[in-house]
């Protein structure tokens, strides 16, 4: 069974493991980090000692910047809720830098298998606009 994780630490050195398997991303708060894992940043609303499983037909993009990873995926409350657009974020050190590149190109593979990821697209709306006449 393919498994790709990649630990980070939020402002309140509480772990963070992200787990990338065939099917899902699981997403599991720990407790408090040990010393070696307290280099990276990461940050996530949710309850310690909870894991979120997020199939990965749901998620929209996994990025990396110089220091960040963001994921973004669709999820719903409840199960008779809207779908909502979630975020997770935060900063890594150096030395993640290179295996968070990886793991984020193995999301996005896994998302999208094969087919290209979506087109970014910038919308602009006037609040001064006005009315639109014929």
């Amino acid at each position: 069974m393919f498994s790709m994780e990649l630990t980070v630490t939020n402002s309140n050195d509480i772990s963070t493991a992200l787990t990338l398997t065939e099917t899902s991303l699981d997403v599991q708060l720990g407790t408090s980090a040990p010393p070696t894992q307290r280099s990276s940043r990461f940050s996530l609303r949710s309850k310690t000692g909870s894991t979120t499983q997020i199939p990965i037909r749901n998620v929209v993009s996994a990025t990396f910047s110089v220091d960040s990873v963001g994921v973004s995926y669709v999820s719903r409350k409840c199960p008779k809720s809207r779908f909502s657009l979630d975020h997770i974020s935060g900063s890594l050190s150096e030395d993640d830098a290179q295996r968070a590149k990886q793991w984020c190109d193995a999301v996005m593979a896994a998302a999208y298998q094969g087919r290209s990821p979506p087109k970014k697209l910038k919308i602009l709306v006037n609040p001064h606009g006005g009315p639109v006449c014929s």
